[in-house]
């Protein structure tokens, strides 16, 4: 379940940093793709409720 507040557009790159996680991309990785901070990958996993070991 996603977090209130995110924006359409964070919560689009938030779906994709968890597709992205479950198949096994680091955290460095994920932001390059997606173009946002490592930080933020690391607040949009939390947000979408994936547990994270990056």
């Amino acid at each position: 379940m996603a977090k209130k507040g995110l924006s359409p557009d964070a919560l689009k790159k938030a779906k994709t940093a968890v597709m992205l996680y479950k198949e096994k991309k680091t955290a460095e990785e994920i932001a390059d793709i997606i173009a946002v901070g490592r930080s933020t990958v690391y607040r949009y996993l939390e947000a979408m409720g994936q547990k994270r070991s990056l």
